[in-house]
């Protein structure tokens, strides 16, 4: 199900453990609301949520509670309850886009699940309508028809804390608690920084004319930045990329001057964000330069051993304390290489090789000196 979602693809411990918790309430039926950054994709968090559900073959509707006034809500239903012409739904993403609002959309959702998005939005009128929603399951229509009876999933999404909303008054305090059954956190971008190449890769494999191949360096720069625009950005910036970058490779020079300075800004801890980032060995994409380094070792070796005059007594030992020897003033030349780039910033020399910093200090004092 997962790979239904590119932006959830992750291998940080805290999507893992998210998504593990959210596959285990798809099937409560429990009201959920999901705290994320703007961006950081909780609509996507939400969907998931309800494909994994018993719910999963029925509709998934989003509505955005800061585009309409309960007055809107609380118009009656046609007596003929005919379709709303009002109504767009993107087929792709199964969103329905409202220019106004009536009950027609538990109509449209029965059996299914409604998202409240931004619901710290809502108007007050908004806020009382959704409570006895909640609270009754029941809508009464205004024109005199019978009560309706709804069997809809509701879903609640917010970029604030509606905890403090609450405290000033500008949140009901018990729609709050209807709301906040369970609560799921998405984490920002900046949060799950190990995850851009994975993204990336997701983002950019479906067309082959969008594939994207980033640098290290560039690479590094991109597990640097904060994105305040979390996912949203980071997809905003493949798409310009793709069109920029005419032969798909992506170098430091191709950045935007706002994430590309990262690298250098490190006065600016927004933007650096050091504690947050996560190293790993496999984090970093594999760029032409290393693929080029691999293949000519490769081949260097295959051609040693097709002239190798088997049967003649050799010195192997001292033959494998040459390569280790090789490989260590090749792996020292990168890390001074770096260092230098880098001005002596150990933690960000540790980022670009894809290594922590005790592994530097290993590599760089114990095994090539």
């Amino acid at each position: 199900m997962q790979s239904h979602f590119p932006s959830l693809t992750t291998k940080n411990q805290a999507m893992l453990e998210l998504l593990r918790l959210a596959n285990q309430l798809a099937s409560k039926d429990l009201t959920i609301l999901i705290y994320g950054e703007a961006g950081s994709g909780k609509e996507v968090l939400a969907h998931y949520i309800h494909q994994n559900s018993h719910r999963k073959n029925k509709p998934f509707i989003t509505i955005n509670c800061s585009t309409f006034t309960g007055s809107l809500l609380a118009k009656s239903l046609p007596d003929n309850k005919s379709p709303c012409h009002h109504i767009k739904e993107n087929v792709v993403s199964h969103r329905f886009e409202f220019h106004s609002l009536n009950p027609t959309i538990f109509d449209l959702a029965d059996q299914g699940t409604i998202l409240l998005q931004e619901v710290a939005e809502a108007s007050p009128e908004t806020q009382a309508l959704l409570l006895r929603i909640l609270e009754k399951k029941e809508f009464s229509f205004a024109n005199g028809m019978s009560s309706w009876q709804s069997n809809t999933r509701i879903l609640a999404s917010t970029k604030v804390n509606l905890e403090g909303q609450v405290q000033e008054g500008l949140f009901r305090q018990d729609l709050f608690y209807r709301l906040d059954m369970v609560r799921l956190t998405m984490p920002p971008l900046r949060k799950r920084l190990e995850d851009i190449p994975l993204l990336i890769k997701n983002f950019t494999q479906e067309e082959e004319s969008n594939r994207l191949f980033f640098s290290a360096e560039a690479m590094a720069v991109l597990q640097t930045y904060s994105w305040p625009g979390n996912i949203a950005q980071l997809k905003q910036l493949l798409s310009w990329l793709s069109g920029a970058c005419r032969n798909s490779i992506v170098n430091l020079e191709h950045l935007p001057e706002t994430i590309g300075s990262a690298l250098t800004n490190k006065e600016s801890g927004k933007r650096m964000e050091r504690d947050s980032f996560v190293s790993t060995a496999g984090a970093l994409s594999q760029p032409y330069w290393m693929e080029s380094v691999a293949a000519s070792v490769n081949a260097s070796l295959n051609q040693s051993l097709a002239t190798y005059p088997a049967g003649e007594p050799i010195a192997l030992q001292a033959l494998l304390e040459n390569l280790h020897t090789s490989f260590d003033r090749f792996s020292k030349h990168l890390i001074d290489k770096t260092l230098e780039k880098t001005k002596g910033d150990h933690q960000l020399a540790a980022r670009l090789l894809g290594l922590t910093p005790r592994q530097l200090r290993y590599l760089y004092r114990e095994k090539t000196l």
